[in-house]
């Protein structure tokens, strides 16, 4: 009975010191829900991480196409000035809106250029860390980013209202008698082709 007793006294002790262990070892609720808020904010912050990064690569793109495609519409116009100017035909308003469309182009790409360098440098910050550094930053960017907007729809108003009405008002033009010896181009073709 005196082993009984011990057996019994022992295993009572060891179940004790074993509830009171694996009850220090556990955690409070507040601290578990400390825990999760920490992990969800872990993966935001890796959510918008990755979102800046494509974002980065798909105006990377969408620049690039932006960008070609103003300086193919330039380069077209220049070659029709040249032609149109051969034949004989006044276009000294049609070479200044192409170098006035240079310098546009040229603003468009460098404001592009800042604003994904600001964000960028929001990529290397963490979302919610530096009180308030990344969401700052990130306002930055999506004000460089309306610059940049901007500078598109200039181009294309300019495009649209400036040089193609430069480019009908040569229909109304006579060629120079000097430039007899060049065979005539129809105006109306080259004009059209840049509309």
């Amino acid at each position: 009975m005196k082993r009984i007793t011990i057996v019994g006294a022992l295993t009572l002790a060891l179940v004790l010191v074993t509830g009171v262990c694996a009850g220090a070892f556990q955690q409070s609720p507040a601290e578990k829900a400390k825990e999760r808020r920490q992990e969800i904010q872990e993966e935001r912050a890796d959510t918008v991480q990755k979102r800046i990064e494509l974002i980065i690569t798909r105006f990377n793109n969408n620049k690039d196409r932006h960008i070609e495609t103003y300086k193919r519409v330039k380069t077209r116009l220049e070659e029709i000035a040249d032609a149109l100017e051969a034949e004989g035909y006044d276009v000294v308003r049609i070479k200044s809106d192409y170098r006035e469309l240079d310098l546009k182009i040229k603003k468009a790409a460098t404001d592009y250029a800042v604003f994904i360098k600001k964000l960028e440098e929001a990529a290397e910050l963490a979302p919610g860390a530096g009180g308030g550094q990344f969401a700052q930053v990130l306002g930055e960017a999506r004000s460089l980013l309306r610059v940049f907007r901007e500078d598109i729809l200039d181009i294309r108003h300019f495009y649209q209202t400036v040089i193609r009405k430069d480019l009908e008002d040569l229909k109304g033009q006579n060629p120079s008698e000097s430039s007899s010896s060049v065979p005539a181009t129809p105006l109306l073709s080259v004009v059209r082709a840049t509309s």
